[in-house]
């Protein structure tokens, strides 16, 4: 359970985090982060009308841990295989200290591939420099032409498979 010195609000962020994790979105009832959160469904409906409303403030808790080191990759000033590599490595990292994020990243995957790039775009992530950097190095032989749209989801999912099948 979370501490209760924590204010309520956060503290059923972080319960509704844990729950969203272990079920996914679509298998997680109110009445479950409300016990996971130690409060009443009354109470947690004072704090958040629905389950939309609360995975919204997970999404961006977990987007404010993300994003800044996201922004970094973008904007480094290596070659697009390098900023690949950078990103394998922090999603590596990440789903190492956050075990239950890789099931809920491939649970909300095969619910929709797309969602984790319209998450970016909320958040105004400027993949603008990648993308001229894309066509650059596609023009100079030096890679095969992707859409990133469509590859990211794709990575991140087969980098969550090969999570649970190597057992890490």
């Amino acid at each position: 359970m979370i501490s209760e010195n924590i204010d309520p609000e956060t503290r059923i962020i972080e319960a509704a985090n844990r729950v969203f994790l272990k079920y996914g979105v679509d298998d997680t009832t109110m009445s479950q982060i409300a016990d996971e959160a130690d409060i009443s469904r009354t109470s947690l409906h004072y704090y958040f009308k629905n389950k939309a409303h609360l995975f919204q403030k997970v999404l961006e808790s977990i987007q404010d841990r993300v994003i800044p080191t996201l922004s970094e990759i973008i904007n480094a000033d290596v070659p697009v295989l390098s900023k690949i590599e950078m990103f394998v490595n922090e999603y590596i990292d990440l789903i190492m200290s956050n075990p239950m994020i890789p099931g809920f990243l491939f649970m909300e995957m095969q619910r929709d591939a797309k969602w984790i790039i319209r998450l970016l775009n909320v958040r105004n992530l400027n993949f603008d420099k990648l993308k001229i950097q894309l066509e650059k190095e596609v023009a100079e032989g030096k890679i095969n032409p992707f859409k990133l749209e469509e590859r990211m989801p794709n990575w991140c999912c087969s980098m969550t498979r090969f999570y649970f099948e190597e057992g890490l």
